[in-house]
């Protein structure tokens, strides 16, 4: 929460005890202080839901105040009681979900950004309302800008309130909650011109995880775009918590259930998980072939990409995807698995192993579960993937930006013990150090001794 809300919202207390204090008979200077930092607040401000229980104890301030003077009496003490617990209900809120700073990106260039379609006819959807159509998910593009000059600096969340509604309604939370952080400005710039530079732009494509967006790794999407990437981040339709692909209600296609049924209750529950982590592969895959495209077309990035760099970042059900769309497609030169689930991949795939070049990253949740059998037997078919290594401290959720959401994510367990903006640096780090080298690569355990190896064996 921006610093302008405490001072506004906590300065308005002591004046509004004052003139609870002071009664109908005196000049109600205190009451127009307070009043008039309702009205600054919405000058030198944004309006946020935090802060609605306190608009409305400013406007039940006026009322009292109203009321007292037609009576000739004290402002009613239980309503005044009311007015000091809807302000505390304020500040509370602005605690519990305070508006972060979006980390920065820290290498030399400006970032653009623009969002596409992609319509994949040669496939047929499997899942949701258009399940019989041809497969269209959506990607965001970012890339080394040469300018931001007039240019429209873009949200965070790009497609705004369906995004986090869906996931407010994915986490059983009121559906408001989250709707803040839409406001929330990236680095990044819509259509901003690209770099002049003439070196070819080596390629990163991010794949989310199973009910997650794209959004959540744009960090890492940013940085790794200052520093000459051109990169793309999959939104995939059914598998996203909420996929834009138009402009109207029914053009937004929302996380799929019957995707990925309850493990417990469905016997063929694998039958399922790999058709899922297929569905994500063949995303990708196909993202390639657009950026191919891409590079033939007239346009600003003819002839600008590097198809001989091309690196697939994972995170769970995204990295399962990054590894199977290696196995299949050739012109993939590198894969980032963090908590990549491999499960679902076909026991010849896993027997097959993966000759590209692989980085492997464990969170301390994922230490113990199912995944971890299918994982060591891929590492150990394998014939060009780093160690496995494990970042102690973390949990799942600490490889997505779910940091953003609020600080009780690491108070009740969601994210793990280690600061985010740490965990944040060293993912940021790691993943670039390793795309850039093509030496054997190991994790500096003195640089980061959260990070150590886990034998397979």
């Amino acid at each position: 929460m921006q610093i302008i809300d405490y001072v506004i919202v906590i300065g308005t207390l002591p004046f509004i005890w004052y003139w609870a204090r002071q009664g109908v008979t005196r000049k109600n200077t205190t009451l127009h202080i307070v009043l008039y930092g309702f009205f600054l607040h919405f000058i030198l401000s944004i309006v946020r839901w935090q802060l609605t229980p306190w608009y409305i104890a400013l406007v039940l301030v006026a009322v009292i105040e109203i009321v007292a003077r037609a009576r000739l009496t004290p402002p009613n003490k239980r309503l005044v009681n009311v007015v000091y617990g809807l302000t505390a209900l304020s500040v509370v809120a602005m605690i519990a979900l305070p508006v972060y700073p979006m980390p920065q990106a820290s290498g030399p260039f400006a970032i653009g950004t623009y969002s596409q379609i992609i319509n994949n006819p040669e496939r047929t959807e499997q899942y949701g309302s258009r399940q019989g159509e041809s497969r269209a998910f959506k990607v965001q593009y970012w890339y080394p800008a040469e300018t931001t000059q007039g240019a429209e600096q873009t949200k965070w969340i790009a497609d705004g309130v369906p995004v986090t509604r869906s996931l407010t309604r994915d986490w059983s939370l009121p559906f408001f909650l989250l709707d803040h952080i839409t406001s929330y400005e990236s680095s990044a710039y819509l259509n901003a011109p690209p770099t002049n530079d003439v070196k070819p732009l080596p390629i990163a494509i991010i794949s989310h995880g199973w009910s997650s967006t794209r959004t959540l790794h744009t960090d890492l999407a940013e940085e790794l775009a200052s520093q000459g990437y051109f990169v793309i981040g999959m939104e995939h339709t059914y598998g996203s918590l909420a996929t834009v692909l138009g402009d109207e209600e029914e053009d937004i296609q929302y996380l799929f259930r019957e995707a990925l049924p309850p493990r417990a209750q469905t016997p063929n529950y694998l039958e399922f998980a790999n058709l899922l982590v297929e569905t994500y592969a063949s995303d990708i895959i196909a993202a390639i072939d657009v950026l191919e495209g891409l590079n033939q077309a007239p346009g600003a990035f003819n002839q600008r990409l590097d198809l001989t760099s091309i690196h697939v970042i994972g995170h769970s059900t995204g990295g399962g995807a990054a590894v199977k769309a290696a196995m299949d497609d050739e012109r993939i030169t590198s894969v980032v698995g963090m908590d990549a689930w491999v499960e679902p991949l076909t026991q010849a795939d896993l027997n097959a192993g993966l000759t590209t070049r692989a980085l492997y990253l464990r969170s301390n949740g994922w230490e113990t579960g199912e995944n971890n059998e299918f994982l060591y037997q891929l590492l150990q078919t394998s014939t060009n993937a780093t160690p496995l290594y494990q970042i102690d401290g973390t949990t799942h959720y600490d490889f997505a930006m779910v940091y953003m959401y609020s600080p009780l994510t690491r108070a009740i367990g969601i994210t793990g013990t280690i600061d985010a903006s740490y965990v944040n640096q060293m993912l940021e780090t790691i993943v670039l150090e390793f795309l850039t080298t093509s030496e054997p690569y190991q994790i500096d355990s003195n640089e980061w001794p959260e990070v150590r190896i886990i034998p397979v064996a």
